[in-house]
């Protein structure tokens, strides 16, 4: 059973707030470099990165929407 929905109506939207959420776990740019087995100040020189943020096993994308929709309402 398939539905097929065609609007040709576009309705137009304002967008009023946006949200942020940042993933919980957050490496400096030492600490990567150890991870990746690289000499100190690799990350930084040749990507550029200061810090990075990663999520664990456990973290769900439903989570983060969770957290940057109550952010957005906050603001």
């Amino acid at each position: 059973m398939t539905m097929k929905y065609q609007s040709k109506t576009l309705v137009p939207i304002k967008i009023i707030a946006t949200g942020v959420a940042l993933l919980p776990n957050k490496l400096e740019a030492t600490e990567l470099d150890k991870k990746l087995n690289k000499p100190v100040g690799y990350s930084l020189k040749r990507p550029g990165i200061l810090y990075c943020y990663h999520a664990n096993h456990q973290l769900q994308q439903a989570d983060l929407a969770v957290r940057a929709i109550d952010d957005a309402l906050i603001a």
